[in-house]
């Protein structure tokens, strides 16, 4: 509790905190504490279980500032809980509104760097009867590196638009043997607790018979 940080959620106007997040969300504790505390409890009680289900984590998105979702950022909440806890092969939304699953690329800006100067330095080739190192360095030293040149890559323009998680889990998993899927509550049962556990069920069943990759949404607002 000594770790904890008091950070606004943004929950819609109809819903109440039943689950308690702001009191007990892993987004405002100390992510290697919170790793660490998950990684022990599932060491003293896992027996013969091949899978761990994880509820509750990477929901930085509905803390309600930017500058908060950006110190807990997703990227690394998802990453802590691949390298110590284990690999994800699954994650399940519960939630009210879509999230797209592929980056707008006409929102993503390119860093431009500026063209060369006339006159810019270059590299002088050796004169005509004069040898270069045969190792591309110093005489009878080293051979070096080439410079890192910041240019000869792709940079995207920092925007403060993180990936949302459909974006982060499918872009890390093999496309080949990933899938993502969008489903209604409704289409479980019209009683919310049902459509929860219908939906958790098959989620279940499929991670347990297959072994591929997938991201479900499940929607429960009205407006989807």
């Amino acid at each position: 509790m000594t770790t904890k940080r008091a950070k606004a959620l943004k929950l819609s106007s109809d819903e109440e905190d039943q689950f308690q997040e702001g009191e007990f969300s892993p987004a405002l504790y100390d992510q290697k504490l919170v790793i660490d505390l998950i990684r022990s409890t599932i060491q003293e009680k896992r027996t013969n279980q091949k899978f761990v289900l994880l509820e509750g984590f990477c929901n930085s998105a509905k803390l309600e500032h930017e500058s908060d979702k950006l110190e807990v950022r997703m990227m690394d909440e998802f990453f802590q809980i691949e390298k110590h806890l284990g690999e994800v092969r699954a994650v399940f939304g519960l939630q009210d509104e879509l999230e797209e699953q592929a980056v707008d690329a006409s929102k993503v800006a390119l860093v431009e760097f500026p063209a060369e100067a006339e006159g810019e330095k270059k590299p002088v080739a050796p004169a005509e009867g004069d040898e270069a190192p045969a190792d591309g360095g110093e005489e009878g030293g080293e051979a070096k590196a080439p410079a890192f040149e910041p240019k000869d890559y792709q940079w995207t323009v920092t925007n403060k638009q993180a990936r949302n998680l459909p974006q982060l889990f499918l872009s890390c998993k093999p496309k080949q043997t990933t899938k993502h899927e969008v489903k209604k509550a409704a289409s479980y049962s019209s009683s919310e607790s049902a459509a929860i556990s219908g939906a958790l069920d098959e989620l279940c069943q499929q991670v347990q018979g297959g072994d591929g990759y997938s991201y479900t949404q499940v929607l429960f607002g009205t407006g989807n």
